[in-house]
């Protein structure tokens, strides 16, 4: 009697053994699997991450151009206000949701003022480099802020 018990118990363990080991290698098998569907969904969430930084950059380009135009200040106005040489209007560049969402806004390096012009297209590039991987160092260092960073930036109006 006792010896049969010890035999149905080993037959159970020596079961329940086999049952493990299938089960594990049926969970290495499906984890590329349903990994693949996982990634595929973060290049996707990315991707439209990439897009409302596209759009939010088109807005405020908008809104940065619509003010120089009522204004009539140009983009060296801008750069030279930034260097002290200049006085200008007082400007909301980057409203406050974008500024605590991007650490980096500007435009131009410091020597390369001299090349800025009205030109749209190279204007919304450089603009929009600014936006583009903020955790870069390389970006961070490159680019000096025409505005105050996470504030408005402002000027006194010179009589």
């Amino acid at each position: 009697m006792k010896n049969s018990i010890y035999k149905k118990t080993k037959k159970n363990t020596f079961l329940l053994l086999e049952l493990m080991i299938a089960l594990a290698l049926v969970a290495s098998c499906s984890i590329p699997l349903l990994k693949g569907p996982f990634l595929h969904l973060r290049m996707q969430i990315e991707y439209f991450n990439e897009i409302d930084m596209h759009l939010e950059s088109e807005r405020l380009l908008g809104k940065i151009k619509e003010m120089l135009v009522e204004n009539k200040i140009t983009w060296k106005d801008l750069c030279d206000a930034q260097k002290g040489k200049k006085q200008i209007l007082t400007y909301e560049f980057i409203n406050d949701s974008i500024g605590t969402k991007f650490t980096v806004k500007c435009f131009m390096k410091s020597s390369e003022f001299k090349k800025i012009n009205d030109d749209s297209t190279w204007m919304k590039a450089r603009f929009e480099i600014s936006f583009y991987k903020v955790k870069n160092k390389k970006c961070k260092t490159f680019w000096h802020t025409i505005c105050v960073v996470q504030q408005k930036a402002t000027a006194v109006v010179q009589p």
